[in-house]
């Protein structure tokens, strides 16, 4: 059988001082101090080789060159001009050179979950920068496909790169917690990359730090400060935010959607318009010599012509006054040009998603409020239930009268009046406040089923199971920012002052 082809070409570098090996593979340094590596594999490791220059043009491990001469397979490793942990205290970059930063390692990160591949824990010392692009080196994945054993696996695990662990501070919450370290860790060290970037420091610090430390709390990253928010375009402050979530399923899904995320951002940036520039004056060395007109002509001319062109011009100029002065139309003014029309905030179909791009520090602040789980509190919806449940129960109603919720056909009754007793306490009393965007005018209200003490128990399920997506954000930003009216003091009965509630709201 003939042997198989294969390129055989001399490296573009040549091997200078050895350095220290790693499996199979043997190092160099490259003699022309560019500080580019020069390694050396066996014969049988050339598709190792391959796969290796093939992350590296995606961005891991930094090859860019290999091939096969005499003495076996070769590679070249790029150098980097310069690694993230490298800036110095309070060092901050443009929001787009950040950007820009996290997109690169996105694309990396991604380029290894496509693959099946864990390039081991992300930290500053493995995100390598040269003339405005950025890599991971991902030396535990390298390690372990050259025959290194325990440095990386295909499914994570403990990291443990030169003998040290990522600091603390660097530290997602489910790894500080125990958890092995994976993909989702390095997305959200990925968030940390973006705001040490943007901001110069990263999200926790002092008493924050003390917080962000400890095993069992929930750690919301804070807002920007207002200085370094108004720096930045829409929507960057919200995106660096949600790679920081306390619950991994509320950051981005893939290391591919934050790459797409940073791309619009960029791209958006790009196509912003800009002020038109002024028109250039032309300066007296290289403005052209103006035509000739006929006062110039009058100067020029002697005394005596002067007089004869004057006497005949004048008459002219005259008449043409007068005339345009009785014939020429007044200019008209010019329409006004029409103001946009920004509808009113509306509750329905308003969520605090469509605030956060301009207004994601009180939007982060009101989702850890009690308001924004009004709805959702399993202690509100308890209390609610044995409410609705308790109250009414009777031999011929004995799931409870619903005395708080909307009544329908089938509802429970007072045995010696046979009044209704389903709704009589108010109906929908308790979702008027804790689900406000339910029960408002403002939605045309009312997608609950009316309780039922003898038909479906799914009328009687607790309020969190029967209303829609729309209304579970509880007391949101539109329902305060939509409840207006007049508020206003009257004179009481009692001859005081009153305060005169918004009755505009239900």
């Amino acid at each position: 059988m003939a042997e198989e082809h294969r390129e055989r070409r001399e490296p573009t570098v040549k091997a200078g001082r050895p350095l220290e090996a790693i499996g199979r593979a043997a190092r160099f340094e490259a003699d022309d101090a560019s500080g580019r590596e020069l390694w050396r594999l066996p014969r049988e490791d050339a598709r190792v080789a391959g796969r290796l220059v093939s992350l590296g043009e995606s961005g891991v491990g930094g090859f860019d060159e290999h091939g096969e001469d005499d003495d076996g397979v070769w590679l070249v490793r790029r150098a980097s001009t310069r690694r993230l942990d490298a800036m110095k205290k309070g060092e901050r970059r443009a929001w787009r050179e950040a950007i820009a930063l996290v997109r690169d390692v996105a694309r990396a990160l991604d380029a290894c979950e496509r693959a099946a591949l864990f390039p081991g824990a992300l930290t500053t010392a493995e995100i390598a920068e040269q003339d405005g692009r950025a890599w991971i080196e991902a030396d535990a994945l390298v390690a372990a496909m050259v025959g290194a054993a325990g440095e990386a696996s295909a499914t994570g695990g403990t990291p443990r790169l030169g003998g040290k662990t990522p600091p603390p501070t660097w530290t997602p919450p489910e790894q500080a917690a125990g958890a092995p370290w994976d993909g989702a860790a390095n997305r959200y060290v990925l968030g940390l990359v973006a705001y040490r970037s943007i901001a110069g420091a990263l999200p926790f610090g002092g008493a924050g730090l003390r917080h962000a430390l400890d095993d069992s709390a929930e750690r919301e990253p804070p807002p920007f400060d207002d200085a370094i928010a108004r720096e930045l375009r829409p929507g960057v402050q919200s995106f660096v935010l949600s790679m920081l979530a306390a619950e991994a399923r509320a950051r981005p899904r893939d290391a591919a959607s934050i790459a797409t995320r940073c791309d619009e951002l960029l791209n958006d940036a790009r196509r912003a318009p800009r002020a038109l520039a002024a028109p250039a004056r032309e300066s007296r060395a290289t403005a052209k010599p103006r035509a000739s007109t006929p006062i110039a002509a009058h100067r020029a001319a002697s005394p005596r012509s002067r007089a004869r062109v004057l006497a005949y011009v004048l008459p002219l100029a005259i008449g043409a006054v007068a005339t345009a002065a009785l014939f020429a139309a007044a200019p008209s003014p010019a329409p006004p040009k029409p103001k946009p029309s920004i509808l009113p905030l509306r509750l329905a179909g308003t969520t605090a998603a469509d605030c956060v791009s301009c207004h994601a520090r009180e939007v982060a602040e009101w989702e850890r409020s009690v308001m924004a789980h009004a709805a959702k509190s399993p202690l509100f919806g308890a209390l609610e239930s044995a409410v609705e449940e308790q109250i009414g129960r009777d031999a011929r109603c004995p799931n409870g009268a619903g005395v708080l919720r909307k009544s329908g056909g089938d509802v429970c009754r007072d045995e010696k009046s046979g009044l209704a007793v389903t709704g009589t306490g108010g109906e929908h009393w308790c979702v008027s406040c804790h689900a406000p965007g339910e029960n408002s005018r403002a939605t045309g209200g009312g997608a609950m089923p009316a309780w039922s003490a003898l038909g479906s128990a799914a009328t009687r399920a607790p309020l969190r199971d029967l209303l829609p997506a729309a209304t579970m954000e509880g007391i949101s930003c539109a329902a305060c920012h939509t409840t207006i009216g007049p508020v206003a003091l009257h004179a009481s009965r009692a001859g005081g002052a009153a305060y005169e509630g918004n009755p505009t709201w239900t």
